[in-house]
Formats: structure tokens, sequence, C-alpha cells
């Protein structure tokens, strides 16, 4: 957390720039054209009191430096604050958050802080770091916070660079800005990682198999059901899993308190499987086997709601409450 003791105009720097797959802001440029952020404030804070006490015959003090961590994936962790700019009450508010953000849209989401780029452009840090912890794969945000350059920015991957809105994004960032400045990093996390909030939340395309049609589709279908349920198309030559281990790997991560359906569709083997803690009905077997035969076809869309099918009689699980993953054998 920055503490600001008097800050004159000059320093409410900030210019807004866009940049192909993400979206920063700089603290440069004309104030009146701008909002503050918290490297431009804490520069000119230090001038101002390095003049204070030099007009006073008192030496200036500063905190000392703290070195960044080295950035490591952990699993379950979405806030790397290799700066030490946050304290324990916003990591963990921060770390809610961006959770619910990679449960509910099955988005890989992550926030990283850094007062050291290494000479990188923050682009490249971005992509990097996303790399590092998720691998590079899937529908992902990675909010960089940068006490570098002074230049945070947003990387998306996947749907995230289609579904989130480019205005809205500099809205966002416009006010996360501020949240930074005022040390709020709770605020600005919130601001800037609830864009993931414009993707579907019960069609995950990681394998971007569906047409925006496919998608609206499949997801008037789930919407209309008692179950809670779920369709992600995705690719197993990245983790050589099967799909019914996926599909039991997924709703595990969406549905927290183990009540839904994850129906998985899978472009490489093209095959199908739907999971769930109760028992599905006899009715998913068949729907099944008919996704399959529209998978082989590589009819992705077609696949999905032949896979859902059952969904839309409202009657897709039963009394029992075995484990169960159906499956066209």
């Amino acid at each position: 957390m920055i503490f600001l003791k008097k800050i004159s105009a000059a320093a409410l720097l900030l210019a807004i720039m866009a940049i192909s797959g993400g979206c920063s802001f700089k603290k440069t440029e004309k104030a009146e054209d701008v909002v503050p952020t918290a490297a431009s404030v804490s520069e000119a804070t230090e001038e101002e009191s390095n003049t204070e006490a030099a007009s006073s015959g008192e030496k200036a003090t500063e905190p000392p430096a703290k070195n960044d961590d080295q950035l490591k994936a952990e699993p379950g962790k979405y806030v790397y604050d290799l700066a030490h700019l946050m304290n324990d009450e916003q990591k963990k508010s921060c770390e809610e958050f961006v959770d619910g953000i990679y449960r509910d849209y099955m988005l890989n989401a992550a926030v990283v802080t850094v007062s050291d780029l290494k000479d990188k452009a923050p682009y490249t840090y971005a992509a990097e770091a996303y790399f590092t912890i998720y691998g590079g794969d899937g529908n992902g945000l990675l909010f960089l916070i940068n006490n570098d350059t002074n230049e945070d920015f947003l990387y998306k991957t996947g749907i995230c660079t289609h579904n989130i809105d480019t205005e809205a994004e500099k809205t966002a960032f416009f006010t996360a800005t501020r949240d930074i400045v005022n040390g709020d990093y709770t605020a600005a996390v919130t601001g800037i990682m609830g864009l993931g909030k414009s993707c579907p939340a019960r069609v995950f395309d990681e394998a971007e198999a569906f047409s925006n049609a496919d998608a609206a589709d499949i997801d008037k279908l789930l919407s209309a059901s008692d179950t809670p349920a779920a369709v992600a198309a995705i690719k197993t030559e990245k983790n050589g899993k099967d799909v019914q281990t996926l599909a039991k790997e997924l709703h595990e991560r969406h549905f927290k308190d183990g009540k839904g359906i994850m129906i998985v569709i899978d472009t490489v083997s093209k095959k199908t499987a739907a999971y769930s803690n109760e028992q599905l009905t006899a009715g998913f077997d068949q729907s099944l086997k008919n996704a399959d035969a529209s998978a082989a076809k590589s009819e992705w869309g077609k696949a999905a709601l032949e896979a859902a099918a059952p969904l839309g009689k409202n009657n897709s699980t039963g009394a029992a409450t075995e484990v169960t993953t159906a499956k066209n054998n």
C-alpha cells in the first residue's frame, strides 16, 4: 500500500492507452486530462518530501525498498502480490473475488503486482505471467498492476478478447486507477476482474467450437432447466486426459456446492460426456449417443444441444445420490 502525504496537481497523471490483446493506462501526459495513479503520485510525493526536508534542514527518509518475489504458480492461488502492495485483508478479498471468476465463469484468472518488469513491455510481462500460471491455455484474464513503468495492463485470451467491451474496459481502468492511488486494491481488482462477468456463465468454449448463435441456443436451453447445468467444449490433446475425467474435474471446479450437471464435448476425440453427483436419468444415455454422432461430423453446436436435450424436459436427475458419469461406451 502506498502512503500519501501531500500531492500537487502536477502529480495527478494518467494517459489512456489501448494495446491489442488488452488495455493499459499509463501515468504520464497532461494532468487535466486524466486521473492519478499510484506510481506517478508516489514519485511526485517523493520529490515534494525531499524538497521540504531540504528546506528544513532535515534528511528525507523512506522505507527500505523490497525486491519483487519470484512468480511461481500455485494451485488455488489467484493473487500474486510480487511487489508487496496489498495488506492481508486486501489479498484475502481479492483472492475470493477472483476465485469466483475462475469458478463461475470458468476463466483462468489472476492478478499480478510488479515493481520490476525486467526491461519487458507490460504486455510481454503479463503474457509470460499468464503462461507461467496457466500454461497459456484456456479463456483467461490477467490484471497486471505495474509499479515499474506505471502502465497497468489487462491481458486477455480466448473468449475474453471478444466478450469484454472496449469502452467498458477503459471505464473500469479509469476507476481502478483512482482506487489504486487511494490504496484500495480490492476495489481496483474487483472493477477490472469483474469484466469477466460479461463472458458466458453456462457455456464454456475453450476449444472455440461454437458460433455466437450456437452459444446463445445452448445457453437458452440450459437456462430453462430446473437443474443447474453447463456445457464445455475442450481439447484433450493439451492435457492427455479423457473426456470423462475432464467432465468430473470441470464439474468440481464450476459447481462449488457439488450440485449440477457438467456436459463436455472434446473436439479432439470427438466424444461427449456428462457428469453429476446425482444419478443421471436414462435419457442421457441416448442423448450422448446422438451427440457423439454429431461430434463425429464436427457439428459441435448440434452435439451440445443433443447432449443437453434431457435438460429441456427438466428431468435430468433421479433420486439416487451416488456419483455417476453418463458416457457413451
